[in-house]
């Protein structure tokens, strides 16, 4: 595979999360995972760049891509399902209550 197909499906990658990890996100997820879940958040990006680097270096077929892009994605996803059931943002009024108190409780 060229380089130049490894780095439109890169591109590809990319418009995805933006698509299904962007628009889901809650801010304040990424500490509270990584608080809880003993650094997951954090192991499962790094572990996605770690085959990033591999695969547009040419060292990781683009199946063995594909498996690593679905897989952090569905792990962030169920991530951020556990952090809205911690914080009850299925509740209209917890869920905008949680804007004014994610500020305080992690220092943002």
């Amino acid at each position: 595979m060229s380089q130049q197909s490894r780095t439109k499906r890169f591109e590809q990658s990319f418009s995805r999360i933006e698509q299904e990890i962007v628009p889901n996100y809650i801010e304040g997820c990424i500490h509270w995972v990584d608080t809880i879940y003993d650094g997951a958040w954090s192991a499962i990006s790094e572990r996605f760049e770690r085959g990033l680097s591999k695969y547009l270096a040419g060292n990781m077929r683009e199946l063995d891509y594909d498996i690593e892009e679905d897989m952090m994605i569905e792990n962030m996803k169920s991530y951020m399902d556990k952090y809205r059931t911690y914080k009850k943002l299925d509740d209209k009024q917890e869920f905008i209550n949680s804007f004014s108190k994610e500020k305080y409780q992690y220092g943002y």
